[in-house]
């Protein structure tokens, strides 16, 4: 639609600097290679970002207590003050 032009005119201006990086983001998977850089961001995303996530939703579910409550209950499991 955009690129398609009428008559040999091209309404879209075709930048070059744009192209290159295009094409290079769509062949990285060519030449990617692991690095200490590329290692620790892999490490941090995909074991940093998911446990501390994880543990932050556990610590609230275990905190809770939706199940059975009436409207005058209070939702927390323990209540603070109350030592067991």
């Amino acid at each position: 639609m955009a690129g398609g032009g009428h008559g040999g005119h091209s309404p879209v201006k075709i930048d070059a600097g744009v192209e290159a990086w295009s094409a290079m983001r769509e062949n990285v998977y060519k030449t990617f290679k692991f690095t200490p850089k590329t290692t620790r961001a892999s490490l941090v995303w995909a074991l940093a970002v998911p446990l501390v996530l994880y543990y932050g939703i556990a610590d609230q579910n275990n905190k809770w207590d939706w199940i059975g409550k009436r409207r005058t209950d209070s939702l927390r499991r323990q209540n603070p003050g109350v030592q067991e």
